[in-house]
């Protein structure tokens, strides 16, 4: 059986490693998105993002297959299985490098030719564009080849380096970000060649790491039919539902270029970018949780497990909700301060993404949950036909209101919906009893919601708009918010284990004084 404790202190010392990653990873992309914006323009920036899109959809391979990998180290580290892990990472790698080549034969045909004759582009941008799309393609290929290694790093849970490479990684972008200003080619197209340069280095970074510590990260041609197949089969469910949540997300924002054009995806993909970093919030909280729940399933304690999942997806909801609440009242300074222009429905638009990505921190849990199983054709079919309605009723909705600001709308009643799926599939398919995610979840995150937003708005009532007002409302909010949730939205056990870390902070840092 697991050692509980050293699981729980592992998990904390993996979020912490991984909050410090995000703050710095956060504050180095928003101040990037800022000057790639004044280097771009709103145009340019927009025909990044939607081309940004087009090659999402072939990126669900990468996510999909990732998915798997994760899924199996994880078990196979969970249950000691040093022969199956070798095996099993190998296979994964064999099945990414033969994904590489489909990417690339999908990308150079069909992609090519949605690029060039469906997306409304203006025709004096369209060779950038075309430029754009190569490089990009092939940043994706290489976000494609370092995954099985990335799945490893986190499998291992070795958070330690995953926040170390990625802060490499985001200040490499920063430093070409900053170059871009200062040649005098086209933008675009500069920008789109250093970020695949970017990508070939940060590959470098992780396959090097995993050479170094991991011995199951090696190349072996091998082939076992019966693991392949497992591998196949299992990853093939989850590249059907990735596909559905790509149409719900970059289909949407085709479906913005065709009927608004460009700067509206600009808009969008700034909007985002705020969305983005409060998602980081809670994320990072989950990937340090995410190897536990499977190795909990793998050595079949399924008390733990279902307590660990209503445990982080509450504290993953808190943590998006302490973020939220300051930057969705305050959002128009923070944009003036941060980009210095407002693009039109930027406001209207980042404001309905965070209330997305806040309902979005219930799906990581949940999934979670789901993907420890591996009978997963049911879950996603359902769940896929879901997130897949979200396309046809973005359309609808924009020929019947005619607002761009629609399309949040509807994935925000997508994202209910798909999260009651599953949490339906998690007690289905893995005993979690729905009665025990809403009595622990649902029902006692409920006041929390009520209470945290008063205070930043009765801050943005009293005060006038301006940097006091921000720091005031962020500070109080903070303060007030945890307060909240401590004392009304954690129970007696929670509120004993915060207690003693903070004993245990205070006493650490008495004997360094």
């Amino acid at each position: 059986m697991p050692d509980i404790a050293a699981n729980n202190k592992r998990i904390a010392k993996n979020t912490i490693l991984l909050y410090v990653r995000m703050i710095l990873v956060t504050l180095v992309t928003l101040y990037t998105t800022r000057i790639i914006l004044k280097a771009l323009g709103v145009v340019d920036y927009g025909i990044y993002n939607v081309i940004g899109g087009v090659i999402a959809f072939l990126g669900i391979f990468n996510s999909s297959v990732s998915a798997a990998t994760q899924r199996y180290l994880s078990f196979d580290i969970g249950n000691g299985d040093g022969n199956s892990l070798n095996k099993d990472f190998s296979a994964c790698l064999n099945i990414y490098i033969a994904l590489s080549v489909i990417v690339i034969i999908i990308a150079e045909t069909i992609g090519l030719w949605f690029v060039n004759t469906q997306l409304n582009i203006p025709a004096d941008r369209l060779l950038a564009a075309n430029y754009v799309y190569q490089f990009t393609i092939f940043s994706s290929i290489c976000s494609l080849l370092w995954a099985p290694f990335t799945a490893s790093i986190i499998s291992h849970e070795r958070m330690d380096a995953f926040a170390w490479i990625s802060i490499i990684e985001v200040s490499i972008r920063l430093i070409l970000a900053y170059a871009v200003l200062y040649i005098g080619y086209d933008h675009l197209i500069v920008y789109s060649f250093f970020l695949f340069l970017s990508f070939v280095i940060v590959a470098l970074c992780y396959i090097s790491f995993c050479y170094k510590h991991f011995n199951e990260c090696r190349i072996r041609l091998f082939y076992e039919k019966e693991r392949y197949n497992k591998l196949i089969s299992y990853s093939g469910w989850n590249i059907f539902g990735s596909a559905a949540g790509l149409i719900a997300n970059q289909g949407v924002n085709i479906l913005l270029n065709i009927f608004y054009g460009p700067a509206v995806n600009a808009a969008r993909g700034i909007a985002f970018q705020v969305s983005g970093a409060i998602t980081q919030f809670f994320a990072n909280f989950y990937t340090a949780v995410k190897p536990q729940v499977v190795k909990y399933y793998a050595t079949k304690d399924f008390s733990e497990m279902y307590n660990l999942v209503c445990y982080s997806a509450r504290f993953s909801y808190y943590l998006a909700l302490l973020i939220a609440a300051p930057v969705f009242f305050e959002l128009s300074y923070i944009v003036q301060l941060w980009l210095g222009e407002t693009p039109n429905f930027l406001i209207v638009f980042g404001r309905l993404a965070i209330i997305y990505c806040v309902l979005e921190s219930f799906s990581n849990p949940l999934m979670t949950t789901v993907l420890a199983a591996e009978n997963i054709k049911g879950y996603q079919i359902a769940i896929s036909f879901i997130n897949l309605m979200t396309f046809p009723i973005a359309y609808i909705c924009l020929k019947i209101f005619q607002t761009p600001t629609i399309v949040f709308v509807v994935s925000i009643f997508i994202s209910i919906v798909a999260n009651i799926g599953r949490a339906y599939y998690a007690q289905k398919l893995v005993g979690l009893k729905m009665t025990k995610f809403l009595k622990e979840v649902v029902f006692k995150i409920s006041i929390p919601t009520v209470l945290v937003p008063i205070v930043p708005q009765l801050i943005l009532i009293s005060m006038n708009e301006g940097l006091s007002r921000l720091c005031m409302s962020v500070i109080i909010t903070l303060i007030s918010s945890s307060i909240i949730i401590y004392f009304v939205g954690m129970n007696h056990k929670e509120r004993d284990i915060v207690i003693a870390y903070v004993k245990k902070a205070k006493s650490q840092i008495t004997r360094k004084l």
